[in-house]
Formats: C-alpha cells, sequence, structure tokens
C-alpha cells in the first residue's frame, strides 16, 4: 500500500514554560490553505508583467536567449522591445507604485534578463526616482521556456500542436521545461528573497506565464499529475501590477511544496 505522510506542527514552548493554558500547540492543517493561515512572508512583492509588444499585439510566442549574466547595457541594446503602447504602459504602472509610496530605502526591483521586461523595469525604476543600476536580472524570471522551434507561432497554433499535453508536467513539442518547473523556480526565487532579506519592498518584473504561476502556487492548489486538474490561470494584462501578498509554504530545493 501507500500513503502521504500527515504534516504535524508542534510549537516550541518559551523559557517561561509553555503556551497559555499549558503546553505547546500541536497542528495538522487540513489543507495548505489552512497551513498558509499561520504563515507569514518578511517581505512585500509586487509582480509587474511587462509592456506590450508587437508580438504579444499579435499574440504571438517571442522566445529570447538573454541571461543574467549580461549587462543592463548589453540587453538593452539601440533597438526598442516594447511598442509604443508598452512603453506608455510601462510609465503608467510606474506612476500606480509610486502612488502606493513605497519608502525607497526599502526597495528592491528584479527583472527577468528579457529585453522587453528590462526594459519595463527602467521605466518603472525611472518612475520612482531610482537609477538602472539597482535594477537586478535573474534568470528564475524568465518567460515559459517553450523552444525557440515555436518562435513566432501564434499561441493558438502552438496548443494546437500539442493536443491532449498535460502541459502542467509534460513537455510540449520543443519545450525546455513545463509549467511545474516554471512554478517551482519562481518559487525558489520568493524563497531566495525570503531567505536574504526582511521588511522590503520587492518589485518583480517578469512575464504572464511566471506570474501566472507563482500566483497559483501562492492560492494553495497543488496539481499533481494524477488529477489531471489545471489550474484558473490569473493572466496577467501587460503591465498590470499585482500585489502577491506571499504565503509562505515549506518547499524543498526543487521548488516543489515539500512537508
Amino acid at each position: 500500500y501507500w500513503g502521504a505522510p500527515l504534516p504535524v506542527w508542534k510549537t516550541v514552548p518559551p523559557p517561561e514554560g509553555g503556551r497559555s493554558g499549558g503546553g505547546p500547540e500541536i497542528f495538522i492543517p487540513s489543507s495548505l490553505k489552512e497551513l498558509q493561515t499561520r504563515t507569514k512572508a518578511k517581505n512585500n512583492f509586487i509582480l509587474v508583467r511587462h509592456g506590450e509588444t508587437d508580438a504579444n499585439r499579435k499574440n504571438m510566442l517571442n522566445q529570447e536567449s538573454a541571461t543574467a549574466s549580461g549587462t543592463i547595457d548589453a540587453v538593452l541594446g539601440e533597438d526598442k522591445s516594447l511598442n509604443e503602447n508598452g512603453q506608455k504602459q510601462a510609465q503608467e504602472a510606474g506612476q500606480t507604485l509610486k502612488d502606493k509610496n513605497l519608502n525607497k530605502e526599502n526597495l528592491l526591483i528584479f527583472s527577468s534578463p528579457f529585453k522587453r521586461t528590462l526594459e519595463t523595469a527602467k521605466i518603472i525604476a525611472g518612475g520612482l526616482g531610482i537609477g538602472e543600476n539597482q535594477i537586478v536580472l535573474d534568470d528564475r524570471l524568465t518567460e515559459w521556456q517553450v523552444g525557440e522551434e515555436n518562435n513566432g507561432k501564434s499561441w493558438a497554433q502552438f496548443y494546437a500542436d500539442n493536443p491532449g499535453v498535460n502541459y502542467l508536467h509534460k513537455l510540449m513539442k520543443g519545450g525546455k521545461e513545463t509549467k511545474i518547473d516554471v512554478q517551482n523556480r519562481m518559487t525558489r526565487f520568493i524563497v531566495d528573497m525570503e531567505s536574504k532579506y526582511s521588511g522590503k519592498n520587492i518589485i518583480v518584473v517578469s512575464h504572464k506565464s511566471p506570474i501566472a504561476c507563482i500566483y497559483s502556487r501562492n492560492e494553495g492548489e497543488l496539481f499533481e499529475m494524477g488529477t489531471g486538474n489545471i489550474p484558473a490561470w490569473h493572466n496577467a494584462k501587460n503591465c498590470e501590477v499585482i500585489d502577491l501578498n506571499y504565503k509562505p509554504l515549506p518547499t524543498d530545493e526543487e521548488g516543489n511544496v515539500n512537508f
């Protein structure tokens, strides 16, 4: 037979001899969501999807190969990735963030190293009065890697080429990672930030799929392969600003939820 271990938490009593009422508390959550009522993030995470590009307007796949090892100037280059509307959206996102009255001393900006995200992050930083040299590139924030051979396809054609594929757990044709892979690397990023910082406002400029993946994970739902369940994704609009309200869960080194 097989079974899953039950997660049981037991509080460590203070030196005086325990909580009011006597003895440590034992807590057995009935769900991830119930467990999340007992956890609290050390930082405030704000997600922003990049501004509109011509590929977005045409609903086409746009894979890039930039990595965080490159410099900001090298990634930006001379040509623009955001179209005129995308640049306007980034300016509006910057104003939305400015209206939150975030303390600049406690503000961090992380960006996917793709050109469209970095352009967006640069415009946002400018609106907040922060130098672009303070933007940190991170490979864990890149778009879902579906493979260069799919570059330029419409999303409708991409899914039509992969009928019935459970893309949460299975690679699409030409793909390099599943949606669970994306979810786990975004989780690793958040967990890493929680281990390094406290009391920070962390702006994360990323893409539609990674934002949807971490948003889904934060909702306290698991989508195991045997169930066939697919999340109701929150598909962020270009330059949508999302307060994540992160609720930590125990994870392993790969980013999987692990009790």
